[in-house]
C-alpha cells in the first residue's frame, strides 16, 4: 500500500463492527438466583435410615424415601415409617409405586 492508498474495509467488517457496536449499547440484565432452604433429615429426625434410594412425592404432597430398612413418608413436619412388620414384603425397598383402585389406595414396593 502506497502513501495516496487508504485503507477501505469491506462489506464484512463494517457489519462486524456495527453488530459489535449493537452489543455494546443493549442494556444488561442481571438475573438472580432465589436460594430456597434446604434441610437435612437423617434418622435422628424420623427417617429410618440415612442412606436413601429414592425419594418421591405422591398426589397428597407426602414425600416418600425408600432405604434399606423400608419405606419412610414425610407429610411436612414428622416422619412415619413402614416396615416389614407393617407388611412390606421385603426389609429393602428400592422404588414404589402406587395404584388407585376402587378400594383404597394400594402401595407397590419391591426389590430391584
Amino acid at each position: 500500500m502506497n502513501a495516496k492508498q487508504t485503507f477501505r474495509p469491506g462489506r464484512a467488517a463494517r457489519a462486524s463492527v456495527v453488530v459489535l457496536l449493537a452489543l455494546l449499547s443493549a442494556p444488561v440484565y442481571v438475573v438472580h438466583a432465589e436460594f430456597l432452604p434446604v434441610k437435612t433429615y437423617i434418622t435422628t429426625e424420623g427417617l429410618l435410615r440415612d442412606e436413601v434410594f429414592r425419594m418421591k412425592q405422591d398426589t397428597r404432597g407426602f414425600l416418600w424415601f425408600c432405604t434399606a430398612d423400608g419405606l419412610s413418608r414425610f407429610d411436612g413436619y414428622a416422619f412415619t415409617n413402614y416396615t416389614t412388620d407393617d407388611g412390606l414384603p421385603h426389609k429393602i425397598v428400592f422404588d414404589f409405586t402406587s395404584h388407585r383402585t376402587l378400594s383404597p389406595r394400594k402401595w407397590k414396593a419391591g426389590q430391584r
